[in-house]
C-alpha cells in the first residue's frame, strides 16, 4: 500500500487516513498524479480477511480526448 493507513476500531468502524501531500508520481496512463493507493483489493485486516477494499486517491492533470491540462 502507498500512503494509506486503515483502523477498524471495536464497533467495526473503519477510518481511513490518507496524507494529500504526498505524490507518487504520475499514473500509467499518464492522466493522473497518484496520492495513495491500496495497490489492488486488499483485506482490511487480519481479523476480517474475507472482507476487501480496493482505493485509489488521485489529482486529474488531464481531462476530455484533447487532453487540455485541468485548470
Amino acid at each position: 500500500m502507498k500512503n494509506v493507513r486503515m483502523t477498524v476500531d471495536k464497533d467495526n468502524i473503519l477510518t481511513i487516513k490518507v496524507d494529500l501531500n504526498e505524490n507518487y508520481g504520475e499514473s500509467k496512463s499518464g492522466k493522473s498524479i497518484v496520492i495513495a493507493s491500496t495497490e489492488g483489493n486488499v483485506p482490511l485486516n487480519n481479523e476480517l480477511p474475507n472482507i476487501k477494499i480496493g482505493l485509489n486517491v488521485y489529482e486529474q492533470i488531464y481531462c476530455g480526448r484533447d487532453w487540455q491540462p485541468v485548470v
